[in-house]
């Protein structure tokens, strides 16, 4: 992994970088493979594979999300609900993303007195 881990509702997601194999990166007539993008979404306790990453109703532990190297997690909450945000060299991905944990406002006040 090349960016920071995000922990988000008790998912840890990591993105990493897989180099092209040899019999990809040495294609003579279009320009070599960049590698693959990859996003992991963990229980941050064991390890395992525990949300649908890409909607299909089934757990992944990973999905690949483009190529080259990815960036971290951004996780986006907003009134309609929670997205996240990964950039690779094709442009932002959005992967699902848990929208079944409450979520309320929280404020917070700063009354130190310097």
């Amino acid at each position: 992994g090349l960016a920071h881990p995000t922990v988000f509702g008790g998912v840890l997601y990591v993105t990493t970088y897989v180099p092209p194999s040899d019999s990809t990166s040495t294609t003579m007539c279009p320009p070599p493979a960049e590698g693959t993008a990859r996003l992991y979404g963990l229980n941050y306790l064991s390890g395992a594979g525990i949300t649908d990453m890409e909607g299909d109703g089934d757990v992944e532990r990973f999905i690949e999300i483009g190529g080259g190297i990815p960036s971290e997690l951004v996780v986006v909450i907003r009134e309609g609900g929670v997205s996240g945000l990964v950039g690779t060299s094709g442009g932002a991905k959005n992967p699902t993303m848990d929208n079944t944990l409450p979520r309320f406002p929280t404020y917070w006040r700063d009354d130190a007195t310097n």
